[in-house]
């Protein structure tokens, strides 16, 4: 299992997820997302993959098109990595 955790400007998370589809239509191995406010219109997001490759393939296979098209040029941030405290995840 691999955590993802991120802190980054709302606006660059709206169109990460619109422009992704990354819960339109969640790729393989994406378990859970959340994405919560964190103040001063940021956000922090937390999501479980089964496997750190397979969040790698969906960076490859969807993000790096789209920043390398341009149509994510409006992106400004790189979202700062956030540790967790504590995480529980319940696997069928």
């Amino acid at each position: 299992m691999f955590v993802e955790t991120v802190r980054g400007p709302r606006s660059d998370w709206e169109a990460v997820r619109d422009r992704s589809g990354i819960l339109a239509q969640p790729p393989d191995g994406l378990l859970s997302c959340v994405v919560l406010p964190d103040g001063d219109d940021q956000m922090i997001g937390i999501m479980v993959w089964d496997t750190p490759g397979q969040r790698g393939d969906w960076a490859a296979a969807t993000m790096m098109p789209l920043f390398e098209s341009g149509r994510m040029a409006d992106v400004t941030s790189n979202p700062a990595p956030v540790e967790p405290i504590d995480l529980f995840v319940r696997r069928s």
